[in-house]
C-alpha cells in the first residue's frame, strides 16, 4: 500500500478506540502510524503487500543487522552504495541453476576488490573461471546486424577472435586513450600492417612502413620460398630479396636473389656513401658506420678504412687467408688468444695439408722454416730463428743480391750457418767483408787483410777488456816515418837519470787472476811496476804522463765497485746513448807499459 504510515497510538477501527494491546487475531486497517522505532517480534515478520514496497530512509542509510551486529548496508551518499560492514568478509552474487545455488560473482574485499566470475577466490583484480567449458570474455555490438569479439582461452593458448572485419592497435594517446594512434592492424584478409601502412594490395602477409605514401617493406611466402621486399616509391615497385629456407640446389638458409646482368645487377644498391651499403662510381661493394666507409670489396681486393681491422669475433678464435681454390696453396693463419697470437705462413702445392714455413712469436720473434727455439742466457729468446729442414745436409743462410742483375750464385753478400757448425759471412763479388757502425765502415776483411776503416782512430781491446795473448809470426811493425814526426830531441840529463834508475826496478812477478786459476803452477813475468815508474819520474821533476810508454787507462764502474752492465748483465760501452743514461757511474784506472818504448828510453841513457 501506498504511503504506509505505523503510529503507536490508540488504534481505531470500526470499533472504539483500543487503549490496551491484547493479542489480535487479525486486525485490518487504512493506516497504520508507529510513535516509537521499533518493531519487535520473537518470530518471523511476513509483509504480504498487495502492491509496491517504499523506504523513504530520510538518514540516508538502510541498515542490516544480525542479532544487534551490523553486516550490510544500503547508503545514498553521493551516489547509490552496497556495503558490506564485515571485516575481509567478500560479497556475493548468487542464484539457483538447476536446483542448486551458484556463486556467479565474488568481489573479495580482502585482496582490494578482486572479482571473480565462477571462483570464490579470485587472483587479480578481475579472475573468471570455468571447470567446464572455455573460459571467453565476448564482446557484441548489435546495431542491426551483430558483430561480436571473443577473448579466449583454449588450453594453454590464448585466442583472440574477432569477426569479418580488421583488429587494431593504438597507442600513444592521453590516459583516457583519446587521440591515440594506429600502430599495427590485421587486415580482414590476414595481412598484417605496422606503421601507417593501411593498403592490403600484392598479397603479402606482413608490410611495414610509415604511410602509404612512403616507402615500406613487405613480406610474402609461398610454399617454395619467402621474399622479402623493399617498396621504391620513386620508381612505384618492388625489390626483391628470395630467401629460400629449403630448395633444391640451395641449402637451408641461402640467400638468392633473381638472376641479374652487367647493367641491371640482382642487387642494386645506390652510390650515396652516406648509406650503410653503397656502389661507388668504380663499381666497388662498401659498407659505411656511422657515416665513415669501413670496408670496400671490388677487383678481387678488399680495402678497409684507415687503420682498419679484420678479425676474428671470438678473443681466442684464429682468421685463415688461404688460396688456391680447392687446392691448399698458401696460408696465413693469424691465432688470437692472450697467450698464443702467433702468424704462422704455411705452403702447399696440393691438396694436402699446408706445411709450416715461417713464425712470427707472441714476443715478436720470427722463425723461418718453424717456429723459433728459446735459449735464454739473459735473453728470452732469438729474435731470427732460421730453420733447416732436419732431413737437409745443407745450412740455413741468409743471401743478399743485387736488385738490378741479381745473379744470386755468383754475386751478393751471404751469411750461413752449415750442418757442420761452421758461420760464413761471405761477399761472392770481391771476396771483401766490411762491418758497418754507426753508418760508417768500421773494419774489413778481404782474403790477405782485416784492418780498420779509419786510419790511427781504433784500438784493439780496452783497458778492462783486453786480449790476453796475441800469437804472431813476426813482431808488431810501428810508424817511426820521420815525415809524421816533431819534436825530435836526444834525451836529457834528468831524462837519462830516471832512465837508468828505471833499469834497476826490472823485477819478476806473477799474474793474481793466474795465481787464482792456477795456483802455483802459474807462471812469472818480468818487468817494471807502472806506479814505481811514475815515482822516480816525479824524483827527478818530470811529469811522467807526457811519456807514451806509461799509460793510465781509464774505465768506469758503480759505487761499489762493480763493472756497469745492463740489465743482461752485458759490459755498457763508454760512449754509447745506453752509458749516457746510467747514474750510478765513477772512473776507475788500470796502469800499462809500452815496453818496447820504456826499453829504448833506458837504451838511450846507456
Amino acid at each position: 500500500m501506498a504511503n504506509t504510515k505505523v503510529k503507536a497510538e490508540q488504534l481505531e477501527a470500526a470499533q472504539t478506540n483500543i487503549t490496551s494491546l491484547g493479542t489480535l487475531t487479525s486486525l485490518t486497517v487504512d493506516d497504520i502510524t508507529i510513535n516509537g522505532s521499533t518493531i519487535s517480534d520473537g518470530g518471523d515478520l511476513t509483509l504480504d503487500i498487495g502492491g509496491d514496497i517504499n523506504i523513504d530512509a530520510d538518514g540516508g542509510d538502510i541498515n542490516f543487522k544480525d542479532g544487534g551486529t551490523l553486516f550490510g548496508q544500503i547508503s545514498n551518499s553521493s551516489g547509490l552504495y552496497l556495503v558490506s560492514s564485515v571485516s575481509d568478509a567478500p560479497m556475493y552474487l548468487r542464484g539457483n541453476d538447476g536446483g542448486s545455488y551458484v556463486n556467479a560473482l565474488t568481489i573479495d574485499f580482502q585482496n582490494g576488490g578482486r572479482v571473480g566470475i565462477g571462483t570464490v577466490s579470485p587472483d587479480n583484480l578481475l579472475h573468471i573461471k570455468t571447470t567446464g567449458s572455455t573460459p571467453s570474455i565476448e564482446l557484441e555490438q548489435d546495431a542491426g546486424t551483430s558483430y561480436k569479439a571473443l577473448i579466449k582461452l583454449a588450453g594453454n593458448d590464448l585466442e583472440i577472435r574477432g569477426s569479418s572485419g580488421a583488429m587494431e592497435f593504438y597507442n600513444g594517446g592521453n590516459n583516457d586513450g583519446d587521440s591515440a594512434t594506429k600502430r599495427m592492424a590485421i587486415s580482414s584478409g590476414g595481412v598484417v600492417l605496422v606503421g601507417g601502412v593501411t593498403n592490403t594490395n600484392g598479397g603479402y602477409q606482413l608490410k611495414v612502413g610509415g604511410s602509404d605514401n612512403q616507402g615500406e617493406i613487405a613480406f610474402f611466402s609461398n610454399a617454395t620460398a619467402a621474399d622479402l621486399l623493399s617498396y621504391d616509391r620513386t620508381n612505384g615497385h618492388y625489390n626483391t630479396l628470395n630467401i629460400h629456407a629449403s630448395q633444391t640446389n640451395f641449402t637451408q638458409g641461402t640467400l638468392k636473389g633473381p638472376n641479374g646482368t652487367v647493367s641491371a645487377p640482382t642487387y642494386g644498391f645506390t652510390n650515396d656513401t652516406d648509406c650503410g651499403m653503397f656502389l661507388s662510381s668504380t663499381g666497388y661493394l662498401g659498407l659505411t658506420v656511422a657515416g665513415t666507409k669501413s670496408l670496400e670489396i671490388g677487383g678481387g681486393i678488399i680495402y678497409t678504412a684507415t687503420n682498419g681491422k679484420i678479425r676474428s669475433a671470438a678473443s681466442a678464435g684464429s682468421l685463415e687467408l688461404s688460396g688456391g681454390g680447392g687446392e691448399v696453396g698458401g696460408q696465413i693463419l693469424l691465432r688470437g688468444g692472450a697467450g698464443d697470437a702467433d702468424i704462422i705462413l704455411k705452403t702447399s702445392s696440393g691438396s694436402t695439408s699446408a706445411t709450416e714455413r715461417m713464425r712470427i712469436t707472441t714476443l715478436g720473434n720470427v722463425g723461418i722454416g718453424g717456429e723459433p727455439s728459446v735459449q735464454s742466457t739473459g735473453y728470452n729468446s732469438a729474435m731470427l730463428h732460421l730453420k733447416q729442414a732436419a732431413s737437409s745436409n745443407a745450412g740455413a743462410q741468409i743471401r743478399f743480391t743485387n736488385g738490378a742483375t741479381g745473379h744470386a750464385g755468383t754475386d751478393g753478400f751471404y751469411i750461413s750457418h752449415w750442418s757442420d757448425g761452421s758461420v760464413y759471412q761471405v761477399l761472392q763479388e770481391n771476396y771483401s767483408i766490411e762491418f758497418y757502425m754507426d753508418s760508417a765502415a768500421q773494419f774489413s776483411m778481404a782474403k790477405d787483410y782485416f784492418f780498420p776503416r779509419r786510419d790511427n782512430a781504433q784500438d784493439l781491446g780496452l783497458s778492462n777488456k783486453r786480449w790476453d795473448d796475441i800469437y804472431a809470426t813476426n813482431n808488431v811493425i810501428q810508424t817511426s816515418d820521420e815525415n809524421l814526426k816533431r819534436d825530435i830531441t836526444a834525451l836529457s840529463d834528468a831524462e837519462k837519470a830516471v832512465a837508468l834508475k828505471i833499469k834497476g826496478l826490472m823485477r819478476t812477478f806473477r799474474w793474481k787472476s793466474s795465481y787464482e786459476e792456477k795456483g802455483n803452477d802459474a807462471r812469472y813475468h818480468t818487468g817494471v811496476v807502472a806506479q814505481q815508474v811514475e815515482a822516480l819520474f816525479k824524483e827527478e821533476g818530470l811529469d811522467v804522463s807526457k811519456y807514451a810508454f806509461w799509460v793510465k787507462g781509464v774505465y768506469y764502474v758503480d759505487s761499489e765497485g762493480k763493472e756497469i752492465v745492463d740489465e743482461y748483465g752485458e759490459y755498457i760501452i763508454p760512449g754509447t746513448d745506453a752509458f749516457k743514461e746510467v747514474t750510478d757511474k765513477k772512473e776507475a784506472y788500470r796502469y800499462s807499459i809500452r815496453y818496447e818504448e820504456l826499453l829504448c828510453f833506458i837504451i838511450g841513457a846507456m
